[in-house]
């Protein structure tokens, strides 16, 4: 059906033409501050279902994971305007495999894959379980779950779901009680 070469010329034509290359970072309202982007995806958008479906063959054989949707109407598009899909890539993986095979002609849009592609990190979070464990259960410190795991405490500080004192203390009392 498709030969490799044609897949990845078809899929960049595709993102150069239809898609968009999210921000990896943005700016946050709050803060001011720039922020990994929570929304980091390449898609392509087309009223055309049998283009996207096509795209997803190419993305299949390029090894790069996709998903198809259909837009939601929404009170800001008019009532008469045709339906419309996105074919969305949105997996770690993807975006490296991408940068490797798909030879976007589009400078803006190859480098901003390349930077959503190197906004992952590869360093292991701890699991929330093990936190925990050592959070409440040992009731130790911020900065000593840090040095225990090998990670920053704003790491540590992040995989803890922010909780209410009261919440906190009843976790800190019930761990005290169970000693």
């Amino acid at each position: 059906m498709w030969a490799k070469k044609e897949a990845q010329a078809y899929l960049a034509a595709m993102i150069d033409g239809e898609g968009t290359v999210s921000d990896a970072y943005v700016t946050s309202q709050r803060t001011g501050h720039l922020v990994r982007s929570s929304a980091r995806s390449v898609r392509i958008a087309n009223t055309d279902r049998t283009l996207l479906v096509v795209c997803g063959e190419c993305c299949e054989l390029l090894g790069i994971k996709f998903r198809i949707r259909e837009r939601k109407k929404t009170r800001t598009i008019p009532k008469h305007w045709k339906k419309a899909w996105d074919l969305i890539i949105s997996d770690r993986e993807s975006f490296r495999r991408m940068c490797a095979v798909v030879p976007l002609q589009s400078e803006d849009k190859r480098e901003r894959l390349r930077v959503l592609a190197a906004s992952y990190t590869d360093s292991k979070r701890p699991s929330y379980r093990r936190l925990r464990d050592l959070y409440c259960n040992r009731c130790l410190s911020l900065s000593a779950v840090s040095d225990i795991l090998g990670v920053s405490a704003t790491t540590v500080q992040y995989g803890i779901p922010r909780r209410s004192n009261s919440v906190a203390a009843q976790l800190w009392w019930d761990a005290r009680k169970a000693q």
